[in-house]
């Protein structure tokens, strides 16, 4: 994922959306794996992670090494308004949640563009 990632103003920017159903991913992902793919994505130096969860409901898990200013808690709020939503977390490392699944790849591009706009 970080190999693939795209790259503002030297931050590498990983956008992934998972899903919790074993007909379209090799194996179902849960809240936990993904929590722990943030976690390892934030050890590589200028690293943000923007990653989401289809499921019942929408799941939303951003975090950011520690090189990389930039309030993760921010732009939750901005993503969770629109999956139907909201989260919390520290301004590394955030998740939240939201009833819209549906609306997940327009929450995380909008997350994406708000980043990259601040850069």
């Amino acid at each position: 994922l970080v190999a693939e990632a795209e790259e503002q103003k030297g931050i590498r920017i990983v956008r992934a959306v998972f899903t919790a159903t074993p007909e379209t991913e090799p194996l179902p992902w849960n809240a936990e794996m993904i929590k722990r793919l943030a976690l390892r994505l934030m050890e590589y130096p200028a690293c943000v992670a923007l990653l989401g969860l289809k499921a019942d409901k929408a799941q939303l898990t951003f975090a950011r090494s520690d090189d990389v200013v930039y309030d993760m808690v921010a732009l939750l709020k901005e993503a969770g308004r629109i999956i139907g939503g909201g989260g919390g977390g520290q301004p590394h490392f955030v998740q939240g949640g939201g009833s819209r699944p549906e609306r997940l790849d327009e929450a995380l591009t909008a997350a994406y563009q708000t980043l990259s706009g601040s850069l």
